[in-house]
């Protein structure tokens, strides 16, 4: 099975909480390397569109390319996502 990676949006919070709010495009890559070039280059328009799903309530902190294993931590806590792995 090849790898995917794909972009997740985090938003910031003004204190921690138990759930990330995130945006997620579901725009696939084959390369982690290939997402990164993509982010770069649409940054701005996932931050626009990742405000817009959230109606300015909550701003963007920054942009991730996760793969499966990041992803599971990310939205399921399997194993708890640390700082290290974004």
């Amino acid at each position: 099975m090849t790898p995917l990676w794909l972009i997740v949006v985090l938003m910031a919070l003004p204190s921690p909480q138990s759930s990330i709010p995130s945006y997620i495009p579901y725009v696939y890559f084959k390369t982690q390397d290939e997402c990164k070039k993509h982010v770069v280059q649409y940054q701005y328009h996932y931050f626009s569109e990742a405000i817009k799903m959230y109606q300015g309530n909550l701003m963007p902190d920054r942009i991730v390319c996760v793969d499966k294993k990041l992803f599971r931590k990310l939205f399921f806590n399997e194993p708890p996502v640390v700082e290290e792995d974004l």
